[in-house]
């Protein structure tokens, strides 16, 4: 058989190394399982929304008894109530945004575009999906007794939650990367917990229904699973030899 029809296996892609934290971006083989985790959190959400838009009895009777169960701890607890308003800020508009802004800027301008672009489109992409589907579900809020905050809008999916996800959580898995060990560990799991706990601080400000934050965390954690599929396959196409610590060029630091 000629040697030009013997089939070739696949080029294996080197790692690359993000200079200080010596963390390694995923493979592009990673790309197949964030894909289709990412497609699967999505179809959790449809099932969810269309409940939601149909009345399914029992998921508004499972809202209600654990929607009011987490109401109560609010109503009972006024150092929580104001932990959660915290929450409330910090992943509306005012605390969000700003921390999108900042991150892209700054990344921008810090040589690391490639990370500066991966911020932008988890938060605009994420932005855009929360609130295409807020005005078309156009979901009525709880309404309890002596609420703390009074929200206006759908309320499915929560864009709090989403955006605990496709903003604090995004930040905190870049800033693991960018600063060194162990500072980068830290100060990238604070943020990825705050994001997470936007979730139930909904709940506790009775702001919303748990099947709206459960769903803006599956729309929110699929949408950076698909961003980050198409990421990794980016850089390994962009870096096919790889590129180690510590060397500390251009090249690396644009990463």
């Amino acid at each position: 058989m000629p040697a030009s029809s013997v089939p070739q296996a696949p080029a294996a892609f080197a790692p690359v190394i993000v200079a200080k934290s010596g963390r390694a971006i995923p493979q592009p083989r990673s790309a197949d399982a964030f894909a289709i985790l990412g497609v699967a959190c999505w179809v959790v959400a449809a099932v969810i929304g269309a409940l939601v838009v149909s009345g399914y009895t029992n998921l508004a009777a499972s809202d209600y008894r654990i929607g009011s169960w987490f109401d109560s701890l609010g109503l009972g607890d006024a150092v929580l109530v104001k932990a959660a308003t915290i929450w409330h800020y910090a992943g509306g508009p005012p605390g969000s945004f700003v921390l999108a802004v900042v991150a892209t800027v700054w990344l921008f301008f810090a040589n690391r575009r490639g990370w500066a672009l991966y911020v932008l489109v988890g938060g605009v992409g994420g932005l855009l999906i929360s609130e295409l589907l807020k005005k078309t579900i156009d979901r009525a809020r709880p309404s309890w007794p002596d609420p703390t905050i009074i929200e206006s809008g759908g309320s499915f999916p929560s864009g709090h939650s989403m955006a605990g996800i496709y903003v604090w959580a995004v930040v905190g898995i870049v800033l693991m990367y960018l600063l060194r060990r162990p500072l980068g560990t830290v100060v990238g799991w604070f943020f990825i917990v705050f994001g997470v706990l936007m979730a139930p601080s909904r709940l506790i400000l009775g702001v919303h229904w748990p099947s709206d934050v459960v769903g803006g965390w599956m729309l929110a954690l699929g949408w950076v699973l698909l961003v980050s599929a198409c990421a990794v396959v980016i850089v390994a196409r962009r870096n096919p030899h790889g590129r180690s610590v510590p060397a500390e060029d251009p090249a690396v630091t644009s990463t």
